[in-house]
């Protein structure tokens, strides 16, 4: 299928006239009439239709459009990387990051390092844990950044932080205004979680691994952003256990309350990774450097 055609069809939706769709293409009116219609041919099926109104897509039509955008997207970035890797001194630092840290966590690094290095520009994606470590896996990025590590001799880990995960109700909860309960005591309450039960990483596996039993509670609630689990809180839906530097944030705008809870200690590590022998560029490999020193723990 040809791209430039399916550039075109992107075109004509989104302005909505095949007349300025060729001024902005800087092609004729026949011609895109023409692209448009080698489409219909080639997939054998009609993709717009005109009339005094304007145009309209088919169901067929919007399928492709769809499918259009996503290419277009994806094309993009594979220039985009494809022109990153012939110049390997380019200052920009990709990095992908799980959402803890990379907005709790990665702004303060990254603050630090741009004061001694060149750095012209800072792309964060964010993924979950496991896709964070797949992506660096297959060299898709340099750099990655979340709250686990995998047995792999292709990769290295390095611990800069800990952070601890904690209990958080909601103001005028029953048990709010005391500094420190006891598991027992939240029998009977719904709890709000961020993945379901039996997931093989997160939050989840780890409070059960704590001892926590997802039996005591009434209900249970699944969220899965950070977001929506302090709202559901704030809202009086249930309880929930989530990082403290979230939950720092919203009691101190009074939304929740944190509360210590005597048999639990949940800590969860901070971890940058890379690919062991990668080739990457100049401001990477730089980053990376500077995450060796601030390393509290060597490569795990």
């Amino acid at each position: 299928m040809n791209l430039d055609y399916l550039n075109t069809y992107l075109t004509v939706v989104r302005i909505g006239s095949f007349s300025k769709a060729a001024k902005q293409l800087f092609i004729t009116q026949p011609a895109i009439s023409a692209q448009i219609k080698n489409l219909e041919q080639e997939l054998g099926i009609q993709l717009i239709k005109r009339g005094r109104g304007g145009i309209a897509m088919t169901y067929a039509g919007r399928m492709l459009f769809h499918f259009s955008e996503y290419v277009h997207h994806e094309y993009s970035y594979m220039l985009r990387d494809i022109e990153r890797s012939r110049d390997k001194t380019l200052d920009d630092l990709n990095i992908i990051t799980s959402p803890v840290c990379g907005e709790y966590i990665l702004p303060g690094i990254l603050s630090e390092f741009r004061e001694t290095h060149a750095l012209t520009d800072a792309n964060l994606e964010i993924a979950d844990s496991l896709k964070v470590i797949e992506y660096v896996q297959n060299g898709i990025y340099d750099i990655g950044a979340c709250s686990m590590t995998a047995e792999s001799s292709d990769l290295e880990f390095f611990k800069v932080a800990e952070y601890d995960i904690v209990l958080i109700l909601y103001p005028g909860h029953p048990l709010s205004d005391q500094k420190e309960i006891s598991l027992y005591e939240l029998s009977g309450e719904s709890i709000i979680l961020r993945e379901p039960v039996g997931v093989k990483v997160g939050d989840t596996k780890l409070l059960i691994e704590a001892g926590l039993d997802l039996n005591q509670f009434k209900q249970r609630f699944v969220v899965g952003t950070m977001s929506g689990l302090v709202a559901l809180v704030e809202a009086r839906a249930g309880i929930a256990f989530l990082p403290y530097m979230v939950a720092k944030k919203s009691e101190t705008l009074g939304l929740i309350k944190i509360v210590k809870v005597k048999e639990m200690n949940l800590t969860r590590g901070f971890f940058f990774l890379t690919k062991k022998g990668k080739e990457r560029s100049r401001v990477s490999d730089e980053f990376i450097e500077f995450i060796k020193i601030k390393t509290l723990y060597q490569a795990q």
